[in-house]
């Protein structure tokens, strides 16, 4: 019996996390139980650096998930390749706004 996982990767993801799991770059969708351990597929390791940028093809993900299991059906509904970008200490955008619009009294 096959079983099937539904991938939305994103074409772009900003992180400052060493560590990149596929559930900080893609929506997956499959069985209750396999779920954490796909989410939980590391693709990339970054070291010493303060900015870093990789681009990584969706047939390597799709890869990955088999290793797991062979008889699980991968489908990917978003990017074919997708970059991850990685700022070491890298603040979010929306609260650099939000405290600019804080100080203003509004």
């Amino acid at each position: 019996m096959s079983k099937t996982v539904y991938l939305k990767i994103r074409q772009l993801t900003k992180t400052d996390k060493q560590d990149v799991y596929l559930s900080d770059v893609a929506e997956v969708y499959a069985e209750k139980k396999l779920l954490p351990k796909i989410k939980s597929i590391k693709l990339a390791t970054f070291y010493r650096t303060k900015k870093d940028r990789i681009c990584i093809s969706s047939m390597q993900v799709i890869s990955a998930i088999q290793q797991l299991d062979d008889t699980l059906d991968v489908n990917n509904i978003g990017e074919s390749d997708f970059i991850i970008d990685y700022r070491k200490n890298q603040q979010p955008h929306n609260n650099i706004y939000r405290k600019c619009l804080c100080d203003n009294g509004v």
